[in-house]
């Protein structure tokens, strides 16, 4: 009698639609110990080991302890993911799987959606990467945060000033005005820069060294201001507050950057403008207020903490801006309260 050959979808007798595919975790995940307990355990393996709060690098020294075997399934999973710090987990493999040097780069130069800029600047300074390399990663990044180790580069002798700059005045994601602001304050580091400001404002008799410091420093200062106000994404308020308290850039135009701010926390950075200058104490107030991003309800809570306002207006604006979270409402009434 003639046999009949078993179709694709009755291989050994079982349907393929009753057969269950194991549930790998999505490709958009992070990469932390919950993402790899499920990927691991798709593939059959005991995941024990594997606490959930375990940082990065205790992570993947456990994983490539245990589960060295996989590095090659790994090494694919990470580098065909849609999401996720992709940079971080090539890094770690790097360091724990001793994954090549050459595949970790490519990873971190097509990623999307993590933080290319960290991990290369972090190859750089382990001396794995040329600088052209990290430069190239950190202009690129359109993730993570391209302006910080922009600056950072600058601040250890990979950069100059103006690629740093062109770097931090193109960045799209990140704190563009944080860094224009670190920037700026480490490229005068090398002169007193409170006793040039004081003695180019009150005293005649500032010396030819100062002089030229200040003429050298004072466009490069405009220009942070710009970027600053220009800033649309990270905090320009903080970073318009800490130009004006620790680099003397006019309290006018900090004030109109903080107003305007729609990101960041203008209304802390209005406390800290308050908190140094009390006769700011009214136009704070009236920021805390209004604001709509940021953490309102903790400046409301610190202006009383320095004795900045009265009681009845902190728990006002506290109660306003935490109506929807009663315990950290009652936490920083409770502060206000003990002081009170």
């Amino acid at each position: 009698m003639k046999t009949e050959a078993k179709s694709p979808s009755n291989v050994d007798g079982i349907k393929k639609s009753n057969m269950k595919e194991p549930h790998l975790p999505s490709r958009d995940s992070d990469f932390n110990a919950s993402f790899f307990k499920d990927l691991l355990k798709a593939w059959g393996e005991d995941t024990s080991c594997l606490q959930d709060n375990l940082s990065s690098f205790q992570l993947f020294k456990i994983l490539s302890e245990k589960f060295h075997h996989l590095k090659s399934k790994l090494e694919s999973y990470i580098e065909n993911s849609d999401g996720g710090d992709k940079s971080n987990a090539a890094y770690e493999m790097h360091l724990y799987f001793k994954s090549d040097i050459e595949w970790t780069k490519s990873v971190i130069e097509k990623d999307k959606t993590g933080k290319p800029s960290r991990f290369a600047y972090f190859l750089l300074t382990e001396s794995k990467v040329s600088c052209d390399w990290a430069k190239r990663v950190i202009e690129n990044a359109v993730s993570g945060h391209p302006a910080d180790y922009a600056c950072s580069l600058f601040k250890e002798g990979f950069a100059d000033i103006d690629w740093a700059k062109r770097v931090i005045e193109n960045a799209k994601t990140g704190y563009p005005a944080e860094a224009a602001y670190q920037l700026i304050k480490s490229s005068v580091s090398d002169c007193d820069w409170r006793n040039i400001i004081i003695k180019g404002l009150y005293i005649d008799d500032i010396t030819d060294e100062d002089e030229e410091a200040l003429k050298k420093s004072i466009p490069n200062i405009l220009w942070a201001m710009k970027v600053i106000e220009n800033a649309n994404i990270g905090d320009p308020a903080i970073a318009a507050c800490k130009m004006y308290l620790r680099m003397y850039s006019p309290l006018e135009w900090a004030k109109n950057v903080i107003e305007n701010a729609k990101t960041g926390d203008p209304a802390y950075a209005a406390y800290l403008i308050c908190n140094s200058n009390t006769l700011m104490k009214d136009w704070a107030k009236s920021v805390i207020e209004n604001a709509t991003v940021g953490d309102p309800a903790e400046a409301a809570c610190e202006m009383y903490l320095k004795y900045l306002c009265d009681f009845d207006w902190a728990k006002r604006v506290i109660e306003k801006f935490t109506a929807n979270d009663v315990l950290r409402m009652s936490y920083l009434i409770d502060k206000c309260i003990y002081r009170h």
